[in-house]
């Protein structure tokens, strides 16, 4: 696999792993390009017209991702399933710990 990062074990496509659901595939790409934008930005302020299209991107994914949990939720037979659990939970702690606007909120104070 080619991509812009040193070589590393842990970098893979999270499309190969079996059975990981649209929820939280689209969450963790998310969290990533939220990572991204809070690099991208700390590194350069007037960097504004790199870092506009990621937030695109970034609402995009949050959007499915929740539109999916929604889904899960609105199932009777998945509402109470592990994988509508580990889903809200993961849009929990991306929300939380992994949101550009969180950490820019810290900085300032």
């Amino acid at each position: 696999m080619q991509n812009q990062l040193a070589p590393n074990g842990y970098v893979f496509p999270l499309t190969l792993i079996p059975n990981v659901p649209p929820s939280i595939i689209h969450i963790l790409v998310s969290m990533v390009i939220s990572h991204r934008i809070i690099q991208v930005s700390a590194d350069d302020p007037a960097s504004s017209a790199l870092v506009k299209p990621m937030w695109t991107r970034l609402y995009r994914h949050r959007d499915i991702g929740i539109r999916a949990i929604a889904e899960l939720v609105k199932g009777e037979e998945t509402r109470k399933g592990l994988v509508t659990i580990v889903s809200v939970y993961t849009l929990l702690f991306a929300m939380v710990g992994g949101s550009p606007l969180t950490l820019f909120t810290l900085t300032l104070r």
